[in-house]
């Protein structure tokens, strides 16, 4: 009987995890989904375009920048060992990061020669990849510790940051697209966030 007590509390704790994670990620969702139509008045498709272009590089970027060791952060039998992996997989990023930004530096001018639209965003590129980085990494943490309710607020967060920066520099169109910028920013806050959250994990 007291295996069947703790086997059906372990199943219950993992289905309550489960169920926090597709609340947060419906939530997540629901918010894209309804802002869309507001959106799609502000900003151009060619926009939105290079949004996703920007962002499939991004996230292209943050698994070479850390190497995919993210992944190994819930193997370990220590706590201790996990942060060093996750660690290891940040100074990774950082590395990958400065080099990065030297190559565009270094090679702006013959980027710009393709097309100036856009490519002042192209600095963007490896601080976004890092910060992809840097929430991957915290997320595993994360799972690793069981705290889905913190990852949940976390996703919410982060679309409900890049829906409103993006409503409201459409309407002062004070930037050149600010759907970009937005997606900036919703990632400092997201890393900020999470960060703040698993601040007694870390």
């Amino acid at each position: 009987r007291t295996l069947d007590v703790q086997f059906i509390s372990k199943n219950i704790k993992f289905f309550s995890g489960v169920f926090t994670l597709m609340v947060g990620t419906s939530v997540s969702q629901g918010l894209a989904v309804i802002t869309y139509p507001i959106l799609s008045r502000l900003y151009t498709p060619a926009e939105m375009g290079v949004v996703a272009f920007f962002l499939g590089i991004w996230s292209t970027l943050s698994v070479v920048f850390s190497g995919r060791y993210e992944l190994a952060i819930i193997l370990p039998k220590t706590d201790a060992e996990a942060s060093n992996i996750a660690g290891l997989s940040l100074f990774l990023a950082s590395v990958c990061c400065i080099v990065s930004f030297v190559f565009i530096f270094i090679f702006y001018p013959y980027f710009s020669s393709f097309g100036k639209n856009n490519m002042e965003w192209l600095y963007i590129v490896p601080i976004s990849a890092f910060l992809l980085s840097f929430i991957q990494n915290l997320e595993y943490l994360a799972t690793r510790f069981k705290e889905y309710q913190k990852l949940a607020i976390k996703s919410i967060f982060l679309q409900f940051v890049y829906v409103s920066c993006a409503i409201i520099f459409g309407i002062w169109d004070c930037v050149n697209n600010g759907l970009i910028l937005s997606r900036v920013l919703a990632y400092v806050g997201a890393s900020l966030l999470i960060m703040w959250l698993l601040v007694d994990k870390i």
